[in-house]
């Protein structure tokens, strides 16, 4: 690693470690947004009392009488800060001190994978890793204790193992990181079917050393997964590798209310029918009789969900899951919300990256296809997951944002490639005695 590299982490560090701690203990509602005070209290218990458990009612769960083991939320991140709590730093420093680790690791992978992606372009490597710490919602998230920064952090580990090795090393490092990430969100579970896939695309054949590789990433994929599977039937008497919230999201994403907002002509209107969505699933959990399981919640709730998909019909759903994949894609943050000039800002800047992105894909496509569809894998991996499930834009942008970043990075250093050549080419003009 060369100084200006640990420099410019070191740079980083200083910063998230001086946010976060100034955001934590100064302005704690930024701090914690979303779910991130259940995460934070699941990862203090732990460190401070040796409990996976969050004591106050949620709600996403039904009524209970006392409190039971986490059958909720992943673990990874609140055991990352459940163990700098357990040395003795205190929770709220904690929380700080591992975003700021994460932003470290995540630098790094965005410049050795532009580094890797560029041929060894340092420029443009450099450049991946700056647009990363400027990008407006990549930052905020950065700075905020939710799981988007680990997340995000496990999605580039993930492709670097796929793009960065080969042979066995690459399937078994590719297996490692695609089961941790799921341990941070269960979204990236896609990767287990996704990666199998991609083995056979990739290889062009079904030769029966390829079957054995799928197999091998497969099988230790879940091996990682299990203990966490073995968990949940013990404590819940259903064998779950992600927790007990995917009937609950199916639900918030598919239903009449939802199909209203992903087709409203504006932001106000889309939150409006989301919000009465939410309210309806909350309502339908907490309906159930108390003390009702995790598990059997969460079948609950799947039931109603494909309820809510047959009574909409065939047209409604299509329309539905239409509405979610422009929501996905789009360059553009909802209208009537954010005022004009926030808008249009970020409506440029989205537009200028996808623009930039689109064409270095293609560039990447030539050069290195295995790394394009590896790329593309992870992308309709969180398009496709997302689409059925729902779409929020903290959800969208780890998927998207810094593989567009890093498309980019190729297209500058096609554009300084070219810069080289055309210079080149004057110079052995102008020495031309002729």
């Amino acid at each position: 690693m060369n100084r200006g590299l640990l420099l410019a982490l070191g740079l980083i560090f200083l910063f998230h470690l001086s946010a976060g701690l100034y955001l934590v203990y100064q302005r704690p509602a930024l701090f914690f947004q979303n779910d991130a005070e259940e995460y934070y209290e699941l990862g203090k218990n732990l460190g401070e009392r040796g409990e996976f458990v969050i004591e106050k009612q949620r709600y996403y769960e039904p009524r209970r009488s006392k409190i039971i083991p986490e059958a909720y939320r992943t673990q990874i991140f609140s055991v990352a800060h459940g163990a700098l709590v357990y040395c003795r730093i205190p929770a709220p420093a904690a929380a700080a001190l591992l975003l700021a680790l994460i932003s470290v690791v995540s630098g790094w992978l965005m410049y050795a994978i532009a580094y890797r992606l560029t041929g060894g372009s340092v420029s443009a490597s450099y450049l991946a890793l700056i647009l990363y710490q400027l990008h407006p919602l990549l930052g905020l998230y950065s700075v905020q204790f939710g799981s988007e920064a680990m997340f995000t952090a496990g999605l580039l580990w993930f492709y670097y193992s796929l793009i960065s090795y080969r042979g066995w090393k690459q399937i078994i490092l590719a297996a490692v990181a695609g089961a941790v990430t799921t341990l941070v969100r269960p979204t990236a579970l896609v990767f287990l079917p996704a990666g199998v896939c991609l083995i056979f695309f990739l290889a062009r054949s079904f030769h029966y050393r390829i079957w054995l590789k799928a197999g091998v990433y497969a099988a230790l994929f879940f091996l990682i997964l299990a203990p966490a599977g073995i968990r949940s039937l013990i404590q819940s008497g259903s064998f779950s590798l992600t927790g007990y919230l995917g009937g609950y999201n199916l639900y918030v994403g598919n239903n009449r209310h939802n199909l209203a907002a992903y087709t409203a002509d504006n932001g106000h209107d889309f939150l409006h029918h989301q919000t009465l969505g939410w309210n309806e699933a909350i309502s339908l959990v907490q309906a159930l009789p108390a003390d009702t399981t995790p598990a059997e919640a969460d079948r609950y709730m799947m039931t109603r969900a494909k309820q809510e998909l047959a009574e909409m019909g065939p047209g409604n759903v299509i329309r539905l899951f239409a509405g979610k994949a422009w929501h996905f894609l789009r360059p553009y943050p909802l209208p009537d919300i954010h005022g004009t000039f926030k808008f249009w800002a970020m409506t440029l800047l989205e537009s200028l990256l996808f623009l930039a992105g689109i064409a270095g894909a293609f560039f990447l496509w030539k050069k290195e296809k295995a790394a394009f569809w590896a790329a593309l894998m992870i992308i309709g991996s969180g398009f496709a997951g997302h689409t059925l499930v729902h779409v929020y834009m903290r959800h969208r942008v780890p998927f998207l944002i810094p593989f567009l970043i890093l498309f980019s990075a190729v297209l500058f250093q096609q554009f300084l490639a070219y810069l080289s050549a055309r210079k080149e080419h004057h110079e052995v003009l102008e020495s031309d005695p002729c």
